[in-house]
């Protein structure tokens, strides 16, 4: 059987059988990305309470499963994310100094323009002539 006519099988039964589909690329997308079984992610989920290590958020209160967090450096998985929290981390290069500074200035944000008016005005640019 050629290589062209096994895809179309493929193609074929995953059309066919879409929850069955979704289960294997999620099984094949565990082991390729981190390493790990459906099983071990299911572990961590149930460690876990099926809620986000970050900021408490259940799965069943996202639109999308919790997100595998690893170490870049290591490989080592950390634990499971909402994506808001994973995108946080990566956004900060996980660099605790950075995620320290900012928990620091949300506490901290008292500027001086704290009793003005806080009404957010859309401000307009002038159009580029030529």
């Amino acid at each position: 059987m050629t290589n062209a006519r096994k895809a179309e099988l493929r193609k074929q039964w995953g059309l066919a059988n879409p929850e069955k589909k979704k289960l294997s690329d999620r099984k094949q997308s565990l082991k390729k990305r981190y390493n790990i079984t459906l099983e071990q992610y299911n572990e961590l989920f149930i460690k876990q309470n099926g809620l986000c290590a970050g900021c408490d958020l259940h799965a069943s209160q996202l639109r999308r499963n919790l997100c595998v967090d690893h170490d870049h450096f290591t490989g080592k998985i950390r634990g499971l994310l909402c994506d808001d929290c994973n995108i946080i981390l990566g956004h900060a290069k996980d660099d605790m100094k950075t995620l320290h500074q900012l928990t620091s200035y949300l506490e901290n944000s008292q500027s001086d323009l704290a009793g003005y008016n806080t009404k957010v005005v859309e401000v307009k640019f002038p159009k580029k002539v030529g």
